[in-house]
């Protein structure tokens, strides 16, 4: 008995209905390979220390830095202390090597030797000896551009170094306050005004701010953040007193935002601009290219929980790509191209680099690391603050039996 044939109408249906399934199926599959969103229905991959590159154990770990080929770790072992860039190690010295600056094939650093602060361009030529009681408060290195800010003990004041061209004195000059991008630079410093000053007059203050952006002044005011750099552009945050109330604005390429309650960061990438700030009811937003993303609110907690919930919302910009953290309901959420990612216990670092993103998120009190979408951990000994992403590479810091050690991975 010979079976009916389907019709014609039958056959375009079916493979209508065929195309259909197919398309969704394959833009899901691009969806899920476009973002790699990591979440708890993925399979989590465990993966102890032994299996990733790990280096120690250390007695201290005072700097970490991933850098694109390899790792930087400034350390104390066995009462001495080193700076190690790969696998060239230098030292020992006398004190710790609290900051450095690696640029492609160049680096800059600090140390001490008796009693005296070299500042060293690739450990073979010293840009400043300066003398005992010295203090070094940033160290950077831009595209063959070098900059630094330090204390001197004659007089207690600071000063900035660009290219050894001398800026101040300064009352104060902030710690990690130098921003460099290719010979472009800018840092905010502190001024005193005495009675006799016409600011003064004006700005009935003894201690004024101001934002140094390429030799270009601004202010006076009553605070000024440390600028960002990059390429052309330039952006710094700044408060003044109203009513006795800090007021906050941003100032981006000579355009003004504001006023706010709060400002979180400011962040550039060849085409786009980004900031975060918080409004006057306690609402978090994030301005891209002005695009708003929010509102989100804070919770209400007890002030320590509030401002450590505030230091850790970011923004973050890299190539083409977005990303912000921002609290919600007691979870942490995460945002990166428009995409927003399941709700956390709590998150670690958060870093965007090249096309990459990781971060390093806690579930039912043990720590995990996404690279991509992939999942690392759980690591029960990690060290929090220490997750580090570059564009080819990750890292992070643990503690084990009271030694400390470096765990590097790469970015496949």
């Amino acid at each position: 008995m010979l079976l009916p044939m389907p019709n014609k109408k039958e056959n375009i249906r079916a493979i209508i209905t065929f195309l259909i399934v197919f398309i969704l199926a394959v833009t899901s599959f691009f969806l899920l390979w476009q973002y790699r969103l990591g979440n708890k229905s993925r399979v989590v991959e465990y993966r102890p220390y032994d299996k990733i590159a790990k280096y120690g154990p250390y007695d201290e770990i005072h700097v970490f830095s991933i850098l694109d080929e390899g790792f930087a770790i400034s350390y104390k072992k066995e009462g001495n202390n080193y700076l190690r860039i790969n696998d060239k190690i230098y030292g020992p010295y006398s004190l710790p090597v609290l900051d450095f600056a690696i640029d492609k094939n160049q680096f800059i650093f600090s140390y001490d030797k008796n009693r005296y602060t070299y500042i060293t361009l690739d450990n073979k030529k010293n840009l400043e000896v300066l003398p005992p009681g010295s203090m070094i408060g940033k160290i950077n290195l831009s595209n063959g551009h070098f900059g630094f800010t330090y204390l001197d003990p004659k007089n207690s004041l600071w000063y900035v170094n660009v290219d050894n061209k001398i800026y101040g004195p300064y009352d104060v000059v902030p710690f990690f306050c130098l921003a460099l991008d290719q010979g472009r630079f800018g840092f905010s410093y502190r001024k005193l005004v005495t009675k006799q000053s016409p600011e003064h007059m004006l700005w009935p203050k003894h201690m004024l701010w101001y934002e140094n952006i390429n030799n270009q002044i601004y202010g006076p005011y009553d605070v000024a953040l440390c600028p960002v750099i990059f390429n052309d552009n330039f952006g710094f945050g700044y408060g003044v007193v109203k009513n006795r109330k800090y007021q906050y604005y941003i100032n981006i390429n000579d355009h003004v935002y504001g006023p706010y309650k709060d400002l979180l960061n400011i962040a550039f990438s060849d085409k786009n601009f980004a900031f975060g700030y918080v409004t006057e009811n306690d609402q978090i937003y994030f301005n891209i290219n002005n695009k708003l993303y929010g509102p989100y609110k804070l919770n209400t907690a007890p002030a320590l929980l509030t401002l450590s919930k505030l230091s850790k919302s970011k923004i973050i910009l890299s190539n083409n790509n977005f990303g912000f953290l921002y609290p919600d309901k007691n979870k942490w959420h995460i945002n990166i191209n428009g995409i927003i990612d399941q709700a956390y216990e709590d998150i670690d670092g958060f870093h965007m680099s090249g096309n990459n993103f990781g971060f390093v998120y806690k579930d039912h009190g043990k720590w995990y690391m996404n690279i991509n979408g992939q999942i690392y951990g759980p690591y029960e000994n990690y060290y929090e603050g220490s997750f580090s992403l570059s564009a080819k590479n990750f890292g992070f810091i643990c503690k084990k039996d009271d030694k400390f050690y470096v765990v590097i991975g790469v970015i496949r």
